[in-house]
């Protein structure tokens, strides 16, 4: 099943900087709040929530102003990422969580939402970076359908805007092809092609 679409983004200079900021912040927050994570649960026993860990990201934006220049949800994205490791480790479903690294070539952050596009010029906004060019090679799906936007950065340099669909889709997916079996069934009850 189809789970998200890829285009391709064209950032100018000053962009493609702030995608970079963006990629490294978002990294930061995530080992930053992996230590906190960590540290707080060896030394106290005390398992720190999602609220937690969006509450200190407030008090590491005052240490690093740079994270000021971030958007904020982005941030935030990447705690929620780190539980949904720790979730996905106590169910058995993968390892524990480990620090991210510039080395991986693992480079993206998630726009949850403020994300505008604009389909007759074919750019799409993203908070704290601006409008930037994209190559729309397939229809655009509306807001509704779509979880969240993920930006990537490949190994080969290329950036990448990448819609993960919900489960909205799946059920639009579901309806549509069921109506499509309907219509071709009845047309063939009724002696059409």
């Amino acid at each position: 099943m189809k789970t998200g679409f890829r285009y391709r983004i064209y950032p100018n200079r000053e962009q493609y900087s702030l995608l970079e900021q963006h990629f490294g912040g978002t990294r930061f927050i995530y080992n930053r709040s992996l230590f906190i994570k960590n540290l707080m649960y060896s030394k106290f026993k005390i398992n720190v929530s999602e609220i937690d860990l969006n509450i200190a990201l407030t008090s590491l934006k005052e240490l690093h102003p740079w994270l000021k220049d971030l958007n904020s949800q982005s941030l935030q994205q990447a705690n929620k990422n780190l539980l949904t490791g720790f979730k996905n480790f106590f169910e058995g479903n993968g390892a524990y969580p480990t620090r991210k690294s510039k080395k991986d070539n693992n480079f993206s952050f998630q726009v949850p939402q403020n994300y505008q596009i604009n389909l007759t010029s074919s750019k799409i906004y993203l908070p704290k970076i601006g409008w930037m060019k994209i190559v729309l090679h397939r229809d655009f799906l509306d807001k509704e359908f779509i979880e969240n936007e993920l930006v990537t950065r490949e190994v080969n340099g290329e950036l990448i805007l990448d819609q993960k669909l919900n489960r909205k889709f799946d059920i639009l997916k579901t309806l549509t092809s069921t109506a499509e079996v309907s219509f071709l069934a009845s047309r063939k009850l009724a002696g059409g092609r």
